[in-house]
């Protein structure tokens, strides 16, 4: 234990989401055949900073070892909790000084984003959170503002970050070529790069359930610019369903992403007027009962929907925002 203290800080002084101090937790000791830990004050998780590894101290035997987190289960063992962050919740360009879009899920032994824009790395940063404990990134169309920040995500997992955790990118057609080419286009020379992890690209077939790693996504046609092959989504979880809008008007196909979902992430570009390509919020307001959530929070709001969203019922997201499923 002595050789890792330079680099370990009890959760309360780093913040960071992967100190596991957020909530109440199990953890999952591998290297002492699956030993389950409860968390007290004398064996509660250390964040390793360099190596974004978390560690439980076992007091019995004088060390720390690497472990790995799974939410607490209820007292009948088969809920679970599943916690959604709003890392960025703003429209492409800053509107109210929001980041771009970033939604990050924890769930057992899972950690994703749905999208992650530009500014997500800044975002993830400035919250506390490695991008190393991301297993995967479930992006809905090929703009900047959703799938722009995954180039800058590369570079460092190579780079500075020394990201060993297997990566899955998962999009609609064409998202392995297109983030090959921004790659190329903003680090010239990057192509020659090898990810010292697993990279892993999987693409969407709309209409259809599909696995990634543990998790089933329903990717619905999104109406929006054809050039990015817009979807929603519907993400099965942890026996929780989470979806998200993505960018694009209202259609009756979309309404199917939210048919009795725990929690619905809508667009909700502009409050008055209605902008071509995206879901505004007339239109969802009119059809917010056809979605048949259970939650709907508005997210993607330009600045003349900021300055109502206090005047509107529904919730609406903020960065840095947690909810639980």
């Amino acid at each position: 234990m002595q050789a890792m203290a330079h680099a370990l800080q009890w959760p309360g002084v780093v913040h960071d989401r992967d100190s596991l101090c957020y909530r109440s937790i199990a953890v999952i000791v591998p290297s002492l055949k699956d030993r389950h830990e409860r968390l007290t004050p004398e064996n509660a998780p250390l964040f390793d900073r360099v190596s974004s590894q978390v560690y439980a101290v076992l007091p019995e035997h004088g060390v720390a070892v690497e472990c790995r987190a799974v939410h607490e289960q209820d007292g009948g063992g088969c809920n679970v909790t599943v916690h959604v962050q709003f890392v960025g919740s703003g429209d492409s360009f800053g509107s109210g000084g929001r980041f771009q879009t970033c939604i990050l899920v924890d769930a057992p032994g899972r950690r994703f984003t749905i999208d992650f824009g530009t500014s997500s790395l800044i975002a993830l940063t400035q919250q506390g959170i490695a991008h190393n404990s991301i297993d995967a990134i479930l992006l809905t169309h090929l703009h900047g503002d959703h799938c722009g920040g995954v180039p800058f995500l590369l570079v460092d997992a190579m780079l500075a970050a020394k990201r060993t955790r297997p990566l899955t990118i998962a999009g609609p057609a064409g998202t392995q070529a297109r983030m090959q080419a921004i790659c190329e286009a903003l680090f010239p020379g990057m192509h020659v790069m090898t990810p010292t992890f697993p990279l892993t690209y999987l693409e969407w077939n709309v209409g259809k359930p599909q696995q990634v790693l543990d998790l089933v996504v329903t990717p619905y046609p999104a109406r929006h610019t054809l050039q990015t092959h817009p979807t929603a989504l519907r993400v099965d979880v942890a026996g929780k369903v989470l979806s998200y809008t993505g960018d694009g008007e209202w259609t009756a196909e979309l309404a199917k992403i939210g048919h009795d979902a725990d929690l619905l992430i809508a667009e909700s570009y502009f409050y008055n007027k209605r902008v071509k390509w995206h879901l505004n919020y007339p239109e969802l307001r009119a059809h917010k009962d056809d979605f048949g959530a259970k939650r709907i929070i508005l997210t993607h709001m330009s600045r003349e929907m900021l300055a109502h969203v206090y005047e509107v019922p529904e919730e609406c997201a903020e960065d840095g925002l947690v909810v639980a499923l």
